[in-house]
């Protein structure tokens, strides 16, 4: 089969720019279909990423168009009560008469999305195992007749209509790599969106797809293998690198580094994904398999827990930090992620974030005394992150590592004198 190409509608970009219209993009969903594009695509989020309801877009998309695919890259479906969201998609499919394809995911784990799911009241644990039993009670519910569900969401006998276009309803792709998404794809689901760009990797993990699906009596070629890209197209290479790098830093509002010819950056659930490609490429040895778990339950504390204070703390002395320039373009960042004041409320709290990120310390300072390094006798992962979060906690020069927790200070001084040739295996 020849390979099928999809554009995705500028939503996000367009409310960061600050234009609200729709026009524009349902006229680019026009141009799409008579430029011969395959499917048109819409992206998701409510308050991590505000863009256009993706569901609602598709809706005026469908009736403009007749030939292309429609589609959602991706939807959190987690985000959404079941029957709602089985309605609107059962409806969309029969306005659009059978081109919708419902592409979801799981959601990165980061604090923005965190606060997306805490916004709408679910709960942002389990949340793939949330959205698979809402994905099967949507395709029950798909067929018209009366559901029965002893679950998250019960019902006795009760129905939705009108029945999706297509007997069990749109085909429903996800993304991912991870070992469980892989399975999912493998056994139950209908297509494979990773947006992984590496051609190789791409290959292997489709054929490890293909082994499942097997195994599990499936035929392969009834699960589609997709991927979601971002292109820059320009004449000189270098204006397009720096295009696409300041375009993902906007995006996504994470670091990105250029090496060559790969772009490389934070967009899925693996957040060490800058670290472990120059752990990769330097052999630097900062994540050992022995200690994956071990590193990853101590990365997510380290995140959740000890950055916060830490920047807060900074943050309450933004006036010497903070070009006069900048100020307000700054204070307007602060207070749309964290609220209206956040750096005064900060500022009065000054004692009781000390105190708690001392109390959040005291594991560290227990494990550095058994230890040269956090977990090991040479600096891992774990160590440059917790010297990081650190390193920010001390900038201002107002603050030093709590005095009782001498093992850690040995610690930090320890890191302070590490070389590359330290910790190259």
């Amino acid at each position: 089969m020849a390979p099928r190409l999809g554009y995705l509608l500028p939503t996000r970009e367009r409310i960061m720019e600050g234009r609200d219209e729709t026009r524009s993009l349902l006229a680019l969903a026009d141009r799409a279909e008579s430029l011969g594009f395959d499917s048109v695509w819409v992206g998701d989020s409510l308050t991590a990423r505000p863009r256009h309801e993706p569901l609602a877009l598709l809706a005026a998309v469908a009736g403009r168009t007749r030939r292309v695919a429609l589609g959602t890259a991706v939807m959190l479906p987690a985000l959404r009560n079941p029957v709602l969201l089985a309605h609107q998609v059962s409806t969309l499919d029969q306005i659009s008469e059978g081109r919708l394809i419902l592409g979801v995911g799981i959601a990165t784990d980061v604090a923005n999305i965190r606060a997306e799911f805490s916004s709408v009241g679910v709960p942002f644990e389990q949340r793939g195992a949330r959205m698979m039993e809402l994905l099967r009670l949507s395709r029950a519910l798909w067929t018209g007749e009366p559901v029965t569900w002893n679950g998250r969401w019960p019902l006795a006998e009760q129905r939705i209509g009108p029945k999706s276009y297509r007997p069990g309803g749109p085909p429903i792709w996800l993304a991912g790599s991870k070992p469980l998404a892989l399975r999912r794809i493998a056994t139950l689901l209908d297509g494979w969106f990773p947006n992984d760009p590496d051609p190789a990797r791409w290959r292997e993990t489709r054929a490890e797809i293909d082994a499942q699906a097997r195994a599990a009596g499936r035929n392969p070629n009834d699960i589609t293998g997709a991927i979601y890209l971002t292109l820059t197209v320009d004449e000189n290479a270098a204006t397009a690198n720096a295009r696409l790098n300041d375009y993902l830093e906007r995006y996504y509002g994470v670091p990105v580094i250029k090496d060559d010819r790969n772009v490389v950056f934070e967009m899925n659930d693996d957040s060490q994904v800058i670290a472990k490609y120059l752990d990769q490429k330097f052999g630097l040895g900062l994540f050992p398999a022995e200690l994956e778990g071990l590193q990853a339950i101590l990365w997510r504390y380290i995140e959740n827990d000890i950055e916060g204070p830490c920047f807060k703390l900074t943050d309450i002395h933004w006036r010497e930090l903070i070009p006069a320039s900048d100020r307000l373009r700054f204070i307007r960042h602060k207070e749309r992620k964290f609220g209206r004041g956040c750096l005064d409320q900060w500022r009065a709290q000054e004692g009781e974030l000390l105190h708690q990120l001392e109390e959040r310390l005291a594991p560290f300072e227990q494990m550095a005394r058994h230890c040269e390094f956090l977990i090991d006798d040479v600096p891992r992962f774990v160590d440059f992150d917790l010297f990081g979060m650190l390193g920010d906690f001390l900038f201002t020069g107002h603050y030093q590592l709590p005095k009782a927790q001498t093992h850690l200070a040995k610690w930090h001084r320890r890191m302070e004198r590490i070389k590359h040739t330290d910790f190259c295996t």
